[in-house]
């Protein structure tokens, strides 16, 4: 994909768990800047670290839970 996706922002929704985490590496490694939405900021935190690796933008990280409207 690389070169691919210009200028894009993907929001990924269980970005602190494993599929989640492994999409966002690949998609910041391709350059897309990546916003993690999760339930748990310590592990939003520790993807967005390993993410922020890879050339810029740094990715952002917010906890919601997508199953409660007053979260969202």
């Amino acid at each position: 994909m690389k070169g691919d996706v210009p200028e894009r922002t993907a929001i990924i929704t269980g970005g602190g768990g494993g599929i989640g985490s492994a999409i966002a590496r690949n998609l910041a490694a391709d350059g897309v800047r990546v916003c993690l939405l999760g339930r748990n900021i310590n592990r939003l935190a520790r993807v967005a670290a390993s993410v922020a690796r890879t050339p810029p933008p740094a990715p952002a990280a917010y906890s919601v839970d997508m199953a409660s409207d007053a979260s969202i």
